[in-house]
């Protein structure tokens, strides 16, 4: 998966936050270019906005209703996505470093060529999004929603999936060995052609009603 990693210019323009955001919404155009640091993103209400080509550090997104917002070509370093609604949001070759995103909603979203390390994504809504070359490692995604996703080439290392939610998902394919995945929630068929270790079997068959000898 090795294009994952973000495109970004040799050299980044310091840029604001909300204003870039509000003149890319206003004009039509995309907001590109720029490396925004501690900024916020809130209180937006547009058709469309695009980054392309960003980094952002230490910033917060809140209060966000888009009807299309895309990060190409992006990366995010300790930012926090918590409670922000990112329904039918596009994340294409993007990095997310350290980042929290403790129940957004991310839900419809297409994701691909990204990876997330080390974030923190309890409760996270992922539901009905499109997963495609996707990489989660060292991420907490406890109670997280994966229900109704189509995933493609996803990866899952040393995460924590406790209790989270693959109703109605096709896990063919993933590998789950590195990962906790204690009181996953499923409705039977998801699991077919999935990796696991033998342990994790043995608790994946308790919760599928099936008792082994």
């Amino acid at each position: 998966m090795n294009r994952m990693k973000p495109e970004l210019p040799g050299e980044l323009k310091n840029g604001d936050l909300q204003r870039e955001a509000a003149r890319a919404a206003r004009e039509g155009d995309e907001a590109a270019g720029f490396l925004f640091e501690g900024g916020e993103l809130m209180g937006l209400a547009e058709k469309r906005l695009e980054f392309s080509g960003c980094s952002f550090v230490r910033c917060r997104f809140e209060e966000i209703n888009i009807r299309w917002l895309s990060f190409t070509d992006c990366a995010f370093a300790g930012c926090d996505f918590s409670n922000a609604s990112l329904k039918g949001a596009a994340f294409r070759r993007v990095e997310l470093a350290d980042c929290r995103a403790v129940g957004a909603e991310i839900a419809d979203a297409w994701i691909a060529s990204a990876r997330f390390s080390g974030c923190k994504m309890s409760y996270a809504g992922l539901g009905k999004g499109k997963l495609e070359q996707v990489r989660f490692e060292d991420t907490d995604l406890t109670e997280a929603s994966f229900s109704g996703c189509q995933l493609k080439a996803v990866e899952f290392e040393n995460c924590i999936l406790t209790a989270a939610e693959f109703l109605g998902t096709p896990l063919k394919g993933i590998d789950f060995r590195t990962s906790r995945i204690d009181g996953i929630k499923l409705s039977g068929g998801e699991l077919r052609g999935a990796v696991v270790s033998p342990e994790q079997a043995v608790e994946l068959s308790k919760l599928l009603g099936l008792i082994v000898k």
